[in-house]
């Protein structure tokens, strides 16, 4: 699975300064990490022709998590995050698809409350390292934000249609969603204990982000009952520790930290996302196992 994380967090401090609300990709990983690794200033990914290889090896489904605060500093401006999110990962002709659905409602100790509601959904060709991108947001009813364009990562280039038409380049070696989850994935049984990378979504016009991700112990099954598929757990699952730099990967402290439940096949289980005020956790209700392919 790839996972949208920052929709909880960042949204959140930007709205109290000035409701323009940052949504940041994050799609992998886990807890009992104690520490995170930094840039070692290797060379970037190599880029790939094959982007995707392996994604056969994800699971095609739709999942609902519940979003709740887990804790917060006392004298924040935040008070209390809740809502839910549907995320739906499954592949199709020519290429793989993505679609988030949030739909947050935030308190304030000093201001009115927020219902905000977000949709993303991409596209990942398999044939070529590129993604299509499409976000709109919505604050309190009110279209307050669109995002589209494409991402050539092979070209090093990202064309946005809105909010204007610009192009802008890119550092080498920026992965789409799915390409970095392929990556973490190869990483794990590698046996490797660290995979670091850039990242790039589509889920605003802030660019690409660095990922350090560090891999954890096994985590121990979890019987969910009827709410979710029983071959959906069935893969090795994984605690993978994340820090999400909006710079160069490790030159400044993370914009926020996240420890999850990954599963080989793409399941993300559980996730905590830590900020500097307060901490949400999206947990696992219910999940289908969809069709993938061309029909």
């Amino acid at each position: 699975m790839v996972f949208y994380a920052h929709e909880q967090g960042m949204n959140v401090i930007s709205a109290v300064k000035n409701e323009w609300f940052v949504f940041i990709a994050a799609l992998i990983v886990a807890s009992g990490i104690l520490a995170f690794g930094r840039d070692d200033g290797r060379a970037p990914v190599e880029k790939s022709a094959a982007p995707l290889v392996g994604y056969e090896e994800l699971l095609p489904h739709r999942a609902l998590y519940k979003v709740k605060m887990k804790t917060v500093r006392s004298g924040a401006q935040i008070v209390n995050v809740s809502g839910e999110l549907v995320y739906e990962w499954r592949p199709v002709c020519g290429g793989v698809i993505s679609d988030y659905h949030f739909d947050m409602h935030y308190d304030y100790s000093d201001a009115q409350p927020l219902d905000v509601k977000s949709h993303v959904a991409n596209f990942e060709p398999y044939d070529q390292a590129a993604l299509d991108f499409v976000t709109r947001r919505f604050n309190n009813g009110h279209l307050f934000q669109s995002v589209k364009g494409r991402a050539n990562f092979d070209a090093s280039l990202v064309r946005y249609d809105l909010p204007s038409q610009v192009e802008e380049p890119m550092e080498q070696g920026v992965l789409s969603p799915t390409a970095y989850t392929l990556r973490v994935v190869e990483a794990i049984r590698a046996g490797e204990v660290s995979f670091s990378g850039r990242l790039f979504d589509g889920s605003d016009n802030k660019g690409p982000i660095w990922i350090n991700s560090l891999i954890g112990r096994e985590a121990e099954a979890r019987d969910y009952g009827a709410a979710v598929a029983p071959e959906a757990l069935g893969a090795p699952a994984r605690h993978v520790h994340m820090a999400f730099f909006s710079g160069a990967g490790g030159d400044s402290m993370p914009d926020y930290e996240m420890n999850a439940i990954f599963h080989l096949n793409g399941v993300m289980r559980s996730v905590q996302i830590e900020y500097d005020d307060f901490s949400v956790v999206q947990e696992l209700v219910s999940l289908d196992v969809l069709e993938g392919g061309c029909k």
